[in-house]
């Protein structure tokens, strides 16, 4: 079961202040809402209140509004929470748990706005038409924390939307600068797996269809720019520091097509931005002051880190997911801080003098002057 943010910001007018409508639902037909602790079966073309929780079972949907111009389908084995701001009651919200949710906004009335969320990746719309997917791991939800999934696609049908991260800093959560693709146009469409772990944070990032642009949060640091070839998708795997600031470096490994890397040089009255290819036969490769450098010769420092920052992640999925069920156990715990110490310990190392010393940059594949 997937568990990770995505915020969508959008505007739209409502149904009722405090409300939302059932307009249909198909397939089976097991649609149900929760009341008194229990699930009851829905009624089409009733209004619920705010801060109703409402899910599909197998090979059944539900199609919700707020207005007949905005709605959006519920799809099977779907569970989210619709609820309204306590502070600013022009916004509503929607906690999806799992499952599958396709927004369609042709009105987008001034003042209002909607947000989805689940706990690690935010998504906004800047269009109108667009499908989130949380993959989830079956019925069972003590089997799904088990696996602490974290895979999130987004489709962009019309318009446009943006995604980034949001994690857990203490009892908040913030919307930080591990991840941020400010554009997702139409006919794009993309996989993102979004691990926050807890002193390392681990990504897999995959355009399947169209092109888009990747800004990590590192200080100085490059955007990444992916483009999906025939049948080929451009995928790339990243681990750096969790953090809610930006940081010195992180490391990233391209899986199949070719990502490229854009930075800016200033120069005079000029600048000029200057790309880089990142390859998969490069193997693993540091981002550092608007650097690409490779991976020592005789090291594998860099992979290492990799395997380490994506195992103390996936654990930490797991611990947080068993944690919010009652079944985390000490053990866990331990677990989690243990491979979090290894991971971390490779993170400095790599940025220790003589290991940085040792890598060798990666030339620009190109460069143009940029007026300021």
């Amino acid at each position: 079961m997937l568990r990770g943010i995505i915020l969508i910001c959008i505007s739209l007018s409502l149904v009722a202040e405090d409300s939302f409508k059932l307009t249909g639902i198909g397939g089976k037909k097991d649609v149900k809402v929760l009341k008194d602790g229990k699930f009851i079966s829905v009624t089409i073309n009733s209004e619920y209140k705010f801060g109703t929780t409402i899910k599909t079972g197998r090979k059944s949907t539900a199609d919700l509004e707020m207005s007949p111009k905005n709605t959006f389908r519920l799809m099977p084995r779907t569970k989210l929470t619709i609820i309204q701001d306590l502070k600013n009651p022009k916004l509503k919200i929607l906690k999806l748990e799992e499952g599958t949710v396709s927004i369609k906004l042709d009105d987008f009335p001034k003042g209002n706005k909607l947000q989805v969320e689940t706990p690690t990746s935010i998504c906004g719309a800047l269009g109108t038409r667009f499908v989130v997917v949380f993959e989830d791991s079956g019925d069972d939800e003590k089997a799904a924390a088990k696996k602490g999934s974290r895979e999130n696609k987004f489709k962009c049908e019309k318009g446009e939307i943006f995604a980034s991260s949001r994690f857990t800093f203490g009892d908040k959560s913030v919307e930080g600068k591990t991840l941020n693709v400010a554009s997702i146009k139409a006919g794009t469409e993309i996989t993102a797996i979004v691990h926050e772990g807890l002193q390392n944070s681990y990504t897999d990032i995959s355009v399947n269809r169209g092109e888009l642009t990747i800004d990590y949060g590192v200080s100085d640091g490059a955007k990444f720019v992916l483009k999906a070839e025939k049948d080929k998708p451009a995928r790339f795997i990243c681990a750096l520091e969790k953090s809610n600031e930006s940081v010195k470096s992180a490391v990233l490994e391209v899986k199949s097509g070719i990502v490229k890397s854009v930075t800016r040089k200033k120069f005079l009255f000029k600048e000029k931005e200057v790309v880089k290819e990142i390859t998969l036969e490069q193997g693993p490769v540091l981002v550092y002051q608007k650097k690409i450098k490779m991976q020592p010769k005789n090291s594998t420092i860099m992979k290492d880190y990799l395997v380490a920052a994506k195992k103390e992640a996936e654990l930490h999925s797991k611990l947080v997911d068993k944690t919010k069920i009652g079944e985390e156990t000490d053990f866990d715990k331990q677990r989690v801080e243990e491979a979090a110490k290894k991971a971390t310990t490779l993170r400095k190392k790599i940025m220790s003098k003589s290991i940085l010393r040792s890598m060798r940059a990666i030339q620009r594949a190109g460069a143009r002057s940029m007026r300021r």
